[in-house]
């Protein structure tokens, strides 16, 4: 009998045109999750729709997606905590941005050939609307302080969390936490994040 070969990649699949360009950017092929939230990466990573449009829905991502579109729309689906596991490479910063674009673009993106089969799973004509998005990037975050637009001047995690899930009214929660650069306990924190 004899041995087959393995097809090579460009006999089973077709790289996108950007893939053969000389030189290509190095940021196209790394996302930076900080870059795309505060809008200064590539427009790939930026733009809801662009992003799905030029992601490979791999069966993992699909089953993720819909295990956070179900937990989102009270269906009380997957673990209210997800911890990505994969090596370097292997698609967590991805996957993050993937789910900061359903949380924060659902009128967008809930008619995307990409997520439609996901809805259609969960029964949903729509992806869930106003939910709030918080991101931590460690690489991006200033270790000592930073000021906000509004005066305010954040010096911890807590602090960051507290005013991207409530602004001026949400960093109130945590204000003394925040201040003392010390752990806020659970009770503020469950406040914080079920108001």
């Amino acid at each position: 009998m004899a041995a087959q070969s393995a097809k090579r990649v460009w006999e089973v699949c077709e790289p996108h045109s950007d893939v053969f360009q000389r030189d290509p950017d190095p940021s196209l092929f790394a996302i930076s999750l900080h870059h795309a939230v505060r809008g200064s990466a590539d427009r790939d990573y930026i733009d809801a729709e662009r992003f799905f449009s030029r992601t490979f829905m791999t069966r993992a991502l699909s089953d993720l997606l819909e295990r956070l579109v179900g937990r989102l729309a009270g269906q009380g689906r997957g673990a209210p905590i997800l911890r990505l596991e994969t090596p370097f490479g292997g698609g967590k910063t991805h996957t993050m941005a993937a789910l900061f674009h359903i949380a924060r673009s659902p009128e967008a993106l809930s008619e995307h050939e990409a997520i439609r089969p996901v809805l259609e799973r969960l029964n949903l004509r729509a992806l869930p609307g106003d939910i709030r998005v918080a991101v931590l990037d460690g690489r991006g975050l200033d270790v000592r302080e930073r000021r906000t637009e509004d005066g305010l001047t954040i010096r911890s995690l807590w602090g960051e969390l507290a005013y991207q899930l409530g602004g001026r009214e949400g960093y109130q929660m945590l204000v003394d936490a925040d201040a003392t650069r010390t752990s806020p306990g659970g009770a503020p924190l469950t406040e914080l994040l079920q108001r």
